[in-house]
């Protein structure tokens, strides 16, 4: 309710009691009418028209505005709280609810999203495993499992046109059974066009993770960020077999032929090489990778 002050309040009360109307009384005080009508409404529950307390704080936001948030992000978990802030509000908004919601198991869900005056915040459920980056060099076995369901969760996400745009081992969380669950939407996009591809500026991610065509294309470019996704992929999963952080200019291939020492089985090696293929027409798809990781197992 706009801020009247106690005169206009008592004022206003006063012309009720006269006998004129509540739309008679809010052209006199050149106010909306529902302003009227909830004073009146205060005066009948509370006795006073005083103002109630406050925190000092202005709200940017409607109770019912954080209630559609709140609606329209477990709709939609791949919208990032940064752009929600950007985005019109109304059930007749085609952009917040032009992705369908898309869950699987090897995906972090969003539990609840809610901004106040100044940031916007996600809640997601709490994974005891940490992220990968806790878990050092595994044996290959076991970093076979975490990125054969990581590949699972990459093929749900580009069967529906999405890239996820920054896998890495930070971005991978470990619940309570043990299982990975890539998270992080943040920089991830629907891809619309029909060539399956995108500007290379805008095909993010972190630096140590970018695939070849990536670091080499011009910002203009197009290239393809499914691919893109599938050597993060690999790049993972080589730091996980050899315990050593990705670093620029690397070249993944090479380092895994001197690794001699390390014990894949011949098929995982093999995997692990087309992973990290630097051509992107080469580069196994995330669907065939699910493959090639089940295989391994």
């Amino acid at each position: 309710m706009p801020r009247l002050s106690e005169v206009d309040r008592h004022r206003a009360l006063g012309l009720l009691q006269a006998g004129l109307t509540i739309s008679e009384v809010s052209l006199r005080m050149n106010v909306n009418r529902t302003t009227i009508f909830r004073l009146r409404q205060r005066l009948h529950k509370t006795k006073t028209v005083s103002d109630r307390p406050r925190s000092g704080r202005p709200r940017c936001t409607t109770q019912r505005q954080d209630r559609n948030l709140v609606r329209n992000h477990m709709n939609n978990r791949f919208l990032s709280a940064s752009a929600s802030l950007r985005q019109k509000r109304g059930r007749n908004n085609q952009r917040i609810s032009a992705n369908t919601a898309v869950s699987h198991q090897h995906l972090v869900p969003c539990v609840m999203a809610a901004r106040c005056h100044d940031y916007a915040a996600l809640a997601m459920p709490y994974y005891p495993g940490g992220d990968l980056t806790r878990c050092g060099k595994l044996q290959p076995r076991r970093a076979n499992r975490y990125m054969s369901q990581v590949a699972r969760a990459l093929e749900h996400l580009h069967r529906h046109h999405i890239s996820h745009n920054d896998v890495k081992l930070e971005n991978i969380f470990l619940d309570a059974s043990d299982r990975a669950c890539l998270g992080d939407f943040g920089l991830s996009m629907e891809v619309k066009d029909e060539s399956r591809t995108a500007f290379a500026g805008l095909v993010g991610g972190t630096r140590t993770y970018w695939s070849p065509e990536k670091l080499q294309a011009d910002t203009k470019a197009r290239i393809d960020p499914f691919k893109a996704d599938v050597y993060a992929l690999g790049v993972t999963y080589w730091a996980l077999v050899l315990g050593q952080d990705p670093e620029e200019n690397t070249d993944y291939q090479e380092k895994l032929r001197a690794a001699s020492h390390l014990e894949l089985s011949p098929s995982q090696r093999s995997a692990l090489e087309s992973l990290l293929e630097p051509d992107p027409s080469q580069r196994p798809t995330a669907s065939q990778a699910v493959k090639m990781l089940k295989l391994n197992r």
